[in-house]
């Protein structure tokens, strides 16, 4: 940090860290952010990693990512409850639900809606709608899928579309942040 400089011993550091914890670093890091998956909005990178220590169902969650090319709806609902935790709500299990509730608990009073005469309402302090949140997955699974494979001469990875990317009119690769899909 700034002019210091600290020299810290990787395999003492790692003799020190269960290795369920270890073996899901890797899906722990691109899902929580990193430099090509964007990160949950004053979450840092303490909390995430206390929530997988303190509660061990999600170590294989976490491990899970970059397994497979695909991600199921059974790894995206335990990465849904994961965020949940990770937004102080650990009896919750939806993502929608919990942006609901967090909105009506700060922002509906005794009955008013209240939300038309606020200023200042910063979206980016919610957990991701279910929609956003399975392309942030698959964003992460597949940077975790690459990471998995840096020791391989010959990777066989995949083109990112439809991985959490989708390429725009010109041929350039952008995040494909969401799907909406509205009711008829």
């Amino acid at each position: 940090m700034g002019n210091k400089t600290k020299m810290i011993h990787i395999q003492t550091l790692c003799q020190k860290i269960e290795q369920d914890v270890l073996d899901s670093i890797l899906g722990l890091h691109a899902f929580t952010g990193c430099d090509v998956n964007s990160a949950f909005v004053q979450k840092g990178i303490s909390k995430p990693l206390n929530i997988l220590k303190k509660n061990p169902e999600f170590a294989p969650v976490c491990k899970e990512l970059g397994s497979s090319v695909t991600v199921s709806d059974e790894l995206l609902s335990k990465l849904e409850k994961f965020v949940c935790q990770l937004y102080g709500k650990p009896s919750y299990s939806s993502t929608n639900k919990l942006r609901h509730d967090l909105v009506s608990q700060k922002y509906i009073v005794k009955g008013q809606n209240v939300l038309s005469s606020i200023r200042g309402f910063d979206i980016s302090l919610l957990p991701p709608c279910r929609a956003a949140l399975k392309f942030h997955c698959l964003r992460a699974n597949y940077q975790t899928l690459i990471w998995k494979q840096a020791d391989i001469a010959q990777p066989d990875i995949p083109d990112p579309e439809d991985h959490g990317w989708k390429t725009d009119g010109n041929g350039v690769l952008r995040i494909h942040w969401c799907t909406v899909l509205v009711p008829q």
